[in-house]
């Protein structure tokens, strides 16, 4: 028994239609809310972070002014690392009594990059004061050169270098740079202190805080800011500077 012509036109327009919305419909459809829900979640990871704009390096993002509780937090936790992290790696010294070789001199500079300038020279000028006092180094010239010249080391970066920079090798060259130009004017600062109370001449405790800080500076600045700057800033944990 043949199926009328009617009966074809329909099987065919039902088919047809089926076809046109699993076959285009639904992969248009799908793929226009796709991208709408990319578009809105992008939107909230931006608004939650802090930022505005583009997620690329090279637009300026937005941090909040750290205050209150959340900055003595971080500046006691930071200083207290530093402290303990020259104490732990200062094994070799250049100059006993005055001058060691501290692998981490380095770590002034990343938490003023990554907090802030002021956080920076809490951690460098307290850490080395800490460090100091516990690994019985403390003289005279610790409270005030030692402080001002260490705490610059912190300071300096963190006026110059900000932490979406360091998800780039132009923004980590920068960084590790200026870094390495705050050592250097620490240097001479902290030799004068050590001059001055009779800890070390000027020329060799220039020649040897510059073989202690300068090396690690330059290799540990980059290293530790590439591995740490793009992480932290997707979780949002470098949202806040001072």
């Amino acid at each position: 028994m043949s199926v009328p012509p009617n009966k074809y036109e329909s099987c065919f327009s039902v088919w047809k239609s089926k076809f046109l919305y699993y076959g285009c419909g639904a992969p248009i459809r799908i793929t226009k809310n796709f991208t709408k829900i990319s578009r809105i979640m992008r939107q909230k990871f931006i608004k939650n972070r802090g930022f505005e704009g583009d997620m690329s390096p090279s637009k300026e993002y937005k941090y909040e002014r750290m205050t209150g509780t959340r900055f003595l937090a971080y500046a006691a936790i930071t200083s207290a690392v530093t402290g303990v992290g020259f104490l732990l790696t200062a094994p070799i010294p250049l100059i006993p009594g005055a001058i060691h070789w501290r692998v981490l001199a380095f770590l002034p500079c990343i938490f003023g990059v990554l907090f802030g300038p002021v956080t920076g020279f809490i951690s460098g000028a307290i850490g080395n004061t800490l460090w100091a006092i516990i690994g019985g180094y403390f003289n005279a010239a610790t409270p005030i050169f030692d402080l001002i010249g260490v705490g610059l080391t912190g300071l300096i970066p963190g006026l110059f270098s900000k932490p979406h920079e360091c998800t780039t090798g132009r923004g980590l060259l920068k960084a590790t740079v200026v870094s390495t130009i705050s050592g250097f004017i620490m240097v001479p600062i902290v030799a004068v202190g050590f001059d001055l109370v009779g800890a070390a001449p000027f020329i060799p405790a220039v020649t040897f805080l510059v073989l202690s800080d300068i090396p690690p500076i330059v290799i540990g600045t980059p290293i530790v800011l590439g591995a740490v700057a793009g992480p932290f800033l997707k979780r949002g944990l470098l949202k806040w500077r001072l």
